[in-house]
C-alpha cells in the first residue's frame, strides 16, 4: 500500500510539474514579436512588350495591406518577425515587381502552396512624407552606419529548391530548379539550371537603408525587396513554413546560433545517453528497456531534425517527416513502458502497434499532396488522443495495481510523454527552439528514462551484490561441512586401512605357515589362492592409506616447475626401476610451469611408473613434457607389452585378468588429475603404452 501511495503521489506531482511548467513558460518567455504591416500605397510603372515588339507603359497603384503587403523599418527592434508575404504562385515574377495578382499570405496559418512560385518581402524605408519623419530617424540612430541603417534579415527554410534576390541582385542559391535561366531575371548571372535538385537551408540577407529624406521620392525604389522564386515537390511542405526574421546582425545571428547550439547539445547529450543504456543493455544481455531507449532515440531524432533543419540539408522532406513521426513513437515507447505484461496483454500490444503504424504515416506527411496531407493529418491527430488517453489509462490502472510494482521513475516518465503530446497538439511552433516548453520537458524525457534504466540497473547490481555475499556465506557453509565430510571420510578410510591391515597380515604370515605343512596338493592349491587374494587385499589397503594419509584431493593448487617435479619423481622410482632393470629416462630438461596440486601429481605420476615396473614387462621408460596453446602434458611411456583396448584400466577393481580382482591405483591417479582440472588419459602409439596427463599451463 506504501509503494501504491508513492507511485500515485509521484503520478500526480510529475503532472501538475509539467502543466505549470508549461504554462509558466509559455506566457512569460519574451517571444520575437510580430512587425505591424504598414500602410501606405506602392506605384509602380509597368513595362509590357505587345506583339509587335513595342514596349508599353503602365502604372499600377496597390494598396499596402489590402493588394500587398510591406513593413517599414521605423517599426523595426533588435529583433523582430515579419508574419506576412507577398505570393505569385506558378510563376516566377521579375525582382522588385509586385503584380496585380500578388495574394497576401499569413504565415501563422495554415496555406497551400503551389508547386512553384514566386515569394516577396516588402521591407520600406521611412515615409520621406510623414511629419514624424524626423524622430523616426532619431529613433534609428542606433542602427545607424555612415549615411545608412543596416538591418539583417533571417529567411526559414524555402521547400524544396529556391533563387533568391534583393532588388535586382541575386544573392542566394538553394538546390536548382528546373527549367530555370537566370538571364531572365538578372544581369549578373546567365546560367540555366535544367532540373530540379533538392535543397532548403535558412538564409541571412543584410539590408541598408539611406538615410537622406531628399532621396526617399520613389517609396519602392528606397525599399528592398527580397524576390524568392522557388520549386517543390508539390506536397504539403511546399513554399515557407515559416516566418521571417529582422532585426540587427549581433540579435539575428545570437538567436540562430543559440537555437543551433542547444540542438547540437541536447542531440549530443541524447546520443550519449542512448550509447551508455545500449552498452550497458548488451553487457547485460537484456531487451527490458527496449521502451525507454526508443524514447531517448525518439527525442534523439527530434533534436537532429530540428538541428539540421536549422542548417541546411538536401533531404529537407526526410528530416521533416522524421520530426513529425517522433511523437508517436515516445507514445508508443510510453504505452509499452507502463502497459501490463502478463500474457502478452492484447490492449498492450494494440495501442503499441497503432503508435508504430501512425509514426509509419507521419513520417510519409511531407511527400503527400497538400489535400491528402490534410486529412492524414486529422487522423493522425486522432490517433495521438487516442494514445494519449492509452497511455494515461495505463499509467492509471498500473499505480492502482498492488500487486504490480511498475517503477515510479517509468510512470513518471510516461506522464512526461503524455504532457508532452497533448501540449503538442495545442502549442503553436515558435522559434527559437529554446524559447518553446516542449523542448525542455523533451530534454526531460531523456532524463527520466536515463536514470530509470541506470537506477533499475543499479538495483539490480546491489541485489546481485547481496545474493553473491548470501551465496559465498553459504558457499563457506557448505566448503566447510564437506572438509568435515573429508575428515570423516578420512578416518574412516584409515580406520579400514590400518586397523584390517593388521589381521590380514597376520593371517598372511599363518597361510605361509599352512602351506609349508600340508602336504595335500588340493589343500596347497587352495590355501594359495587364498593367500593370493588376501595379498590383493592388503596391496588395496594399502593404496587407500596412501591415499588417505595424503589427502589430495583437499590439496590447494598452485605454479608448479614440471622440470622439478619430474627431477624429484626419477630419484624416488630410479631404484625400484634398476632393481628390476628397466631404464627411467627423465627428459624433461626445460622449465615448465603448470597450475597443479604438487603433492597429488607426484604421486600419480610415481604411481603410473610403478604400475608398470610391476605389470607391462617392459626395459625402458620415459617422462617427457610438451606444450600446447594453455595446456601443459606430461607424459609417461614404456616399451612393455600394453594393456588390452578392452580393459577400462581407470575403473576401480579392473585388471586384465578379473574385472573385479584389480587395484584401485589407476582409479585414485585419474580422481586425484581431474582434482586439477587436468585429465589422465591412456592409449598405445608407435608400439608403447602412453599415460598423458593433460595439465592448466601456468
Amino acid at each position: 500500500m506504501k509503494y501504491v501511495l508513492k507511485r500515485n503521489l509521484a503520478t500526480v506531482i510529475s503532472l501538475l510539474a509539467a502543466v505549470v511548467f508549461i504554462l509558466i513558460f509559455y506566457f512569460t518567455s519574451a517571444n520575437i514579436r510580430s512587425i505591424p504591416e504598414t500602410d501606405g500605397r506602392i506605384v509602380q510603372t509597368i513595362y509590357q512588350q505587345d506583339e509587335s515588339g513595342n514596349l508599353n507603359q503602365s502604372t499600377l497603384i496597390s494598396e499596402i495591406g489590402t493588394d500587398i503587403t510591406a513593413v517599414r523599418i521605423n517599426d523595426l527592434a533588435d529583433i523582430g518577425a515579419i508574419t506576412r508575404v507577398n505570393y505569385v504562385p506558378n510563376e516566377f515574377v521579375q525582382p522588385m515587381e509586385l503584380p496585380a495578382d500578388t495574394q497576401i499570405v499569413d504565415l501563422t496559418k495554415d496555406f497551400e502552396f503551389a508547386e512553384k512560385g514566386t515569394l516577396i518581402f516588402v521591407i520600406m524605408n521611412l515615409n520621406p512624407e510623414d511629419e514624424n519623419f524626423t524622430e523616426q530617424a532619431t529613433r534609428l540612430d542606433k542602427y545607424k552606419t555612415g549615411d545608412y541603417w543596416y538591418f539583417t534579415l533571417s529567411l526559414p527554410q524555402i521547400f524544396s529548391a529556391s533563387n533568391i534576390y534583393v532588388n535586382s541582385q541575386l544573392i542566394a542559391r538553394h538546390g536548382e530548379i528546373e527549367n530555370y535561366n537566370f538571364i531572365h531575371y538578372n544581369t549578373s548571372y546567365d546560367k540555366i539550371t535544367d532540373r530540379y535538385v533538392r535543397e532548403t537551408e535558412n538564409t541571412v540577407i543584410d539590408l541598408n537603408f539611406y538615410t537622406r529624406r531628399e532621396t526617399m521620392s520613389d517609396e519602392l525604389a528606397s525599399a528592398r525587396t527580397i524576390t524568392i522564386h522557388y520549386q517543390s515537390d508539390g506536397g504539403r511542405y511546399s513554399g515557407i513554413r515559416d516566418y521571417a526574421m529582422i532585426g540587427t546582425e549581433t540579435a539575428i545571428k545570437a538567436i540562430r546560433q543559440q537555437n543551433r547550439i542547444f540542438l547540437l547539445i541536447a542531440a549530443i547529450l541524447s546520443a550519449m545517453a542512448f550509447s551508455v543504456l545500449i552498452v550497458l543493455s548488451i553487457l547485460k544481455k537484456t531487451g527490458k528497456f527496449m521502451p525507454e531507449l526508443i524514447m531517448i532515440i525518439s527525442v534523439l531524432l527530434s533534436f537532429t531534425a530540428g538541428y539540421i533543419a536549422d542548417t541546411g540539408t538536401t533531404a529537407p522532406l526526410l528530416w521533416a517527416g522524421v520530426g513529425i513521426s517522433t511523437i508517436f513513437l515516445l507514445l508508443g515507447a510510453s504505452v509499452f513502458s507502463v502497459g501490463k505484461r502478463e500474457n502478452r496483454s492484447i490492449p498492450r500490444i494494440v495501442f503499441s502497434s497503432l503508435a508504430g503504424i501512425a509514426a509509419a504515416a507521419a513520417f510519409c506527411l511531407p511527400f503527400l499532396p497538400y489535400g491528402a496531407a490534410n486529412i492524414l493529418r486529422i487522423i493522425l491527430a486522432s490517433i495521438e488522443v487516442i494514445l494519449i488517453i492509452s497511455v494515461v489509462t495505463f499509467t492509471a490502472v498500473s499505480s492502482f495495481d498492488k500487486k504490480r510494482k511498475i517503477s515510479v521513475l517509468k510512470t513518471i516518465c510516461a506522464v512526461l510523454v503524455a504532457t508532452v503530446a497533448a501540449a503538442a497538439i495545442f502549442l503553436p511552433k515558435t522559434y527559437p527552439s529554446t524559447s518553446h516548453p516542449l523542448f525542455w520537458l523533451y530534454a526531460a524525457v531523456i532524463v527520466v528514462a536515463f536514470i530509470t534504466v541506470f537506477k533499475i540497473f543499479l538495483d539490480t547490481e546491489k541485489a546481485n551484490a547481496y545474493l553473491k555475499a548470501n551465496l559465498n556465506l553459504e558457499v563457506e557453509r557448505q566448503i566447510k561441512d564437506i572438509r568435515s565430510v573429508i575428515a570423516e571420510r578420512d578416518n574412516l578410510l584409515q580406520f579400514v586401512s590400518h586397523d584390517l591391515k593388521k589381521p590380514l597380515a597376520s593371517s598372511a604370515i599363518f597361510l605361509d605357515t599352512l602351506i609349508e605343512r600340508e602336504k595335500d596338493a588340493e589343500q596347497i592349491k587352495a590355501l594359495n589362492i587364498v593367500k593370493q587374494n588376501t595379498g590383493r587385499v592388503l596391496s588395496n589397503l594399502s593404496e587407500i592409506a596412501s591415499y588417505s594419509r595424503y589427502n589430495y584431493i583437499a590439496e590447494p593448487s598452485r605454479v608448479v616447475d614440471l622440470c622439478d617435479l619430474c627431477a624429484t619423481i626419477y630419484k624416488y622410482c630410479a631404484a625400484d626401476c634398476d632393481a628390476c632393470g628397466i631404464i627411467l629416462k627423465n627428459s624433461v630438461n626445460e622449465k615448465n610451469n603448470a597450475f597443479v596440486k604438487m603433492h597429488g601429481l607426484e604421486n600419480a605420476v610415481s604411481n603410473i611408473i610403478l604400475n608398470a615396473v610391476e605389470h607391462a614387462e617392459c626395459s625402458e621408460i620415459i617422462m617427457s613434457v610438451t606444450n600446447e596453446k594453455d595446456r601443459v602434458i606430461l607424459s609417461v611411456t614404456d616399451n612393455g607389452k600394453g594393456i588390452s583396448p578392452d580393459i577400462e584400466v581407470f575403473k576401480p577393481y579392473v585388471s586384465e585378468n578379473k574385472s573385479d580382482n584389480g587395484g584401485l591405483g589407476l582409479y585414485i591417479c585419474k580422481n586425484i588429475i581431474e582434482s586439477m582440472n587436468g585429465e589422465l588419459t591412456y592409449g598405445r602409439r608407435n608400439g608403447r603404452t602412453v599415460f598423458e596427463i593433460s595439465l592448466r599451463k601456468a
